[in-house]
């Protein structure tokens, strides 16, 4: 960082400027979106652990249902509440819910079915997995706007090849995703094994079971993490939607209120993929469109704020307030 912009930061917070913000959003639901966490016992634990004091300190945590109940009641939201859920279900966010329960601070927990039943791992694990691997000096990807080459011979060089993929592929129709995901791993001269490494593990269901058990809320993110923007059709879309919540519910033995879209951004949802959502029941629908929720918002495309462990503590404080993001 360099010292201008630590110097700018300390002036914001010496003014007052962050709890001014705070003050401003005060009505605002946030609601937070992590997705991974690391190793137990790593710098990460520390990290979260000073997020949860600030949390408690300054925000007031409510459960996902909780909030829902509020945003369509006459009466206003607690100032300044606070949701935080956890994308995907990787099992490094076992020891998070810990560390959030500690605090007594509600999480909920969107999984990808399909991935903890170990039928599939998340396919931008796939792609990213394949380029990390791959010992191929240059690839070619040969899509509709015609073939484009990548270097593949630094780090860097695969990180940025990886990406790109990624997002050209959240573009393609479902049966182009799939079909490219599929050969990816052949191309770059690397075979996929049947499950992920420990570091892209899901949860159990076993684990999942036990923290229902202690409170956590389970949410469905569908069962193979698709775009639902496109997906080909409505018996698609409800075999990802109404599929995943089957199976939680299959395994928890409760109701599942609250859904994850996909990446979630306004790109990567439809006006059908909504209603199926809307038909399927649920309380909640959250998105990844960044800012603060108000009373009347709809339940179905809420927003949320993204962040880390870590986050230096200076972003995190201001991406709370609703004005970064």
């Amino acid at each position: 960082m360099s010292a201008w912009k630590q110097v700018a930061q300390r002036a914001v917070q010496w003014s007052g400027g962050i709890r001014l913000a705070r003050h401003m959003s005060r009505q605002g639901l946030r609601i937070l979106t992590y997705h991974r966490f690391g190793d137990p016992g790593g710098a990460w634990e520390k990290a979260l652990q000073q997020q949860c004091v600030h949390f408690r300190r300054y925000y007031h945590p409510v459960s996902l249902t909780e909030a829902a109940a509020m945003l369509r009641s006459a009466r206003p939201l607690p100032p300044r509440s606070l949701v935080i859920t956890i994308d995907d279900g990787y099992r490094d966010c076992l020891p998070a819910c810990r560390l959030f329960r500690s605090f007594g601070i509600p999480v909920t927990v969107y999984v990808a079915t399909d991935f903890l039943d170990g039928l599939t791992w998340l396919w931008t694990d796939v792609a990213r997995w394949a380029f990390q691997q791959t010992s191929v000096a240059e690839w070619e990807y040969r899509g509709p706007s015609g073939p484009v080459r990548f270097s593949l011979v630094s780090p860097a060089l695969r990180r940025l090849a990886q990406f790109q993929i990624i997002e050209t592929l959240k573009l393609a129709s479902n049966a182009e995703r799939l079909q490219w995901i599929r050969e990816l791993p052949r191309q770059l001269g690397v075979s996929l094994p049947p499950q992920p490494p420990p570091d892209l593990a899901p949860l159990s269901w076993e684990e999942v079971g036990s923290l229902a058990g202690q409170g956590v809320e389970f949410g469905a993110h569908t069962r193979s993490h698709p775009i639902l923007s496109r997906l080909a059709g409505e018996t698609e879309l409800r075999h990802e939607v109404d599929g995943s919540r089957a199976r939680i519910e299959q395994e928890i033995g409760r109701p599942v209120l609250h859904f994850c879209y996909p990446n979630g951004r306004p790109q990567d949802l439809s006006p059908l993929a909504v209603e199926v959502v809307r038909r399927a029941g649920f309380q909640t629908a959250v998105t990844t469109a960044p800012g603060l929720n108000y009373r009347g918002a709809d339940s179905l495309l809420l927003k949320r704020l993204g962040v880390e462990p870590d986050l230096s503590p200076f972003d995190f404080q201001t991406v709370l307030t609703g004005l970064r993001r």
